[in-house]
């Protein structure tokens, strides 16, 4: 009965410390995706501006003979 006891304890701290370190790779997984996501966007609006940048410039060049 002891035995028993001893090895539920010791699986309900190997399940909570399993968990927690699940949890954390989740979370740093999660991170990392933000952090694309977020260059991404960045890459996205730069090409926005220069694609509007380059609009600008050929509609106020001369025609071309």
């Amino acid at each position: 009965m002891d035995q028993l006891l001893f090895l539920s304890a010791i699986s309900s701290a190997a399940t909570a410390l399993l968990g927690g370190l699940g949890w954390l790779v989740y979370r740093a997984c999660l991170g990392i995706a933000l952090v694309i996501e977020a260059k991404g966007r960045r890459e996205a609006r730069r090409s926005a501006i220069r694609m509007a940048a380059r609009r600008e410039r050929v509609k106020h060049e001369p025609p071309k003979p």
